[in-house]
């Protein structure tokens, strides 16, 4: 936490961050024109918000509690409260960033837990975490209020019901069916959270395919996705903000869809070595002792890969999907490693 929360005041009163002032500006918008309905206001909402709107929402609130401490201390005219509130905008940016540093720290919490259930093993469960506490890439985005960190958060959280063994089999898919659905709320590219869980049907549960369109619990299962997917649309229609990002007539090649984990690993790696490195070896340890876990980890990280090559522009910041299942990997790769050390290195380290 005191990694995140030491840079959210950064670069303000300026606005030095793309990505970050439509939710901001989005959640002003609704105490202005007091709704929580977007998409009744289309033209007005239409200038600032390009994305899905709950990350708005979430600010909300706090926004409200801002404003309405600002107005109490307020002694100008009151026609003039809105231009004041204008004049300076970097506390509504300080509560947003705040709000995405605790999120940030939350997600060390799921990635912990997750390691815990999977490996049944506390050190590897600390070494996973320590890593993502460390991450550059995470703190950067932990310490901003852009969508990015969401899709880490909620791939975590829908990673952590899927990973809970003793919990009854429906309500954790249910539950994994219900995070995902609403993080596409906050970003889009949480939609490819539903390969995941249809992955870990598969390959960790290692239960037929044919049973998700044979079983009725999955047909609530799609209900409930499907719905919730659908949600954040019917209020804010002008939430697909990613089409930008789409490389529909740029050429693609075989080779480059076949090696596009290998291109997402090594943007990383430049800034991150010891994630990709450990990673990697946690996949081996992984392959040789928990296939199940091999698989499934595996079969999710080449099908993202290859979807965004397929379909997207890349950016680092794009790697948020894939990073909690690298982390989680690194921490069990260094710990197996470190098993395999002579007892004598492992006494002077």
């Amino acid at each position: 936490f005191l990694i995140r929360i030491a840079g959210v005041s950064y670069g303000l009163p300026l606005w030095l961050v793309d990505d970050e002032s439509p939710f901001v500006l989005a959640a002003l918008k609704m105490l202005e024109l007091k709704t929580l309905l977007p998409v009744f206001h289309f033209a007005d909402f239409k200038t600032v918000l390009y994305y899905p709107p709950y990350l708005s929402y979430l600010y909300l609130p706090f926004f409200t509690a801002l404003v309405a401490v600002k107005f109490l201390l307020y002694k100008g005219a009151s026609g003039l409260f809105a231009a004041y509130l204008l004049s300076d905008l970097s506390g509504f940016f300080v509560i947003a960033r705040s709000i995405n540093a605790l999120l940030g720290v939350l997600s060390v919490y799921l990635v912990y837990k997750i390691s815990e259930s999977l490996f049944k093993n506390k050190n590897a469960a600390l070494v996973s975490a320590f890593i993502l506490s460390t991450s550059l890439i995470h703190t950067a985005l932990s310490i901003t209020s852009r969508h990015w960190l969401s899709v880490f958060f909620f791939s975590a959280l829908t990673l952590f019901w899927l990973s809970k063994s003793n919990l009854d089999f429906k309500k954790k898919y249910l539950l994994a069916v219900i995070s995902a659905g609403i993080g596409i709320g906050f970003a889009i590219i949480n939609f490819f959270l539903a390969i995941l869980i249809v992955f870990w049907y598969i390959f960790y549960e290692k239960r037929p395919l044919l049973n998700i369109f044979k079983e009725k619990f999955f047909y609530l299962l799609y209900a409930v996705f499907f719905a919730l997917l659908a949600l954040p649309y019917i209020l804010y229609p002008g939430s697909l903000g990613f089409k930008a990002d789409l490389t529909a007539k740029t050429a693609k090649t075989v080779l480059g869809a076949v090696t596009s984990p290998i291109f997402f690993a090594k943007t990383i790696a430049v800034s991150e070595p010891l994630i990709i490195i450990f990673a990697v070896l946690g996949l081996l340890f992984a392959f040789r002792n928990l296939k199940n876990i091999f698989w499934a980890f595996f079969a999710f990280i080449y099908a993202y890969s290859v979807i965004f090559y397929l379909v997207f522009r890349f950016e680092p910041r794009f790697f948020m999907g894939l990073l909690p299942f690298y982390v989680i990997l690194a921490g069990y790769g260094f710990y197996e490693t470190q098993k395999l050390l002579p007892q004598k290195i492992l006494s002077k380290i």
